[in-house]
């Protein structure tokens, strides 16, 4: 039998190879262990290193808040994330949720009603 690879490269599993680099280098800092996993992005070593207890919790500073408040409304978490790289998306979610804040870019609702009599 003849098994194809057809998973998606984006989401493949963690090597024990790449387990044990990021045990054993992580603590040097992300671009030591960019270089020793070049085909990992810079988000998946942080949400990995995050599973494995890597990481500390990472408290928001006043400046990142000040960041939040000026930019989300405009540009979303996406344009936040281009400011605050060290920063995940969910991470940047969760605290502006926590904030209270509401982004001027969120799609409107299109009604759906029938104009043709029906119900």
């Amino acid at each position: 039998m003849v098994k194809f690879d057809l998973g998606t490269w984006k989401n493949r599993p963690w090597t024990e190879m790449e387990l044990v680099l990021m045990q054993a280098h992580y603590s040097k800092g992300i671009d030591k262990i960019k270089v020793l996993l070049p085909d990992r992005t810079r988000e998946t070593i942080f949400a990995q290193a995050g599973k494995m207890g890597l990481t500390k919790p990472r408290l928001w500073q006043p400046d990142e808040d000040s960041l939040l408040r000026a930019i989300y409304p405009e540009s979303g978490a996406r344009g936040v994330k281009e400011k605050l790289p060290h920063r995940t998306i969910p991470a940047i979610k969760h605290r502006i949720t926590s904030l209270g804040l509401r982004s001027f870019k969120r799609k409107k609702r299109v009604s759906r009603v029938r104009h043709d009599g029906g119900g």
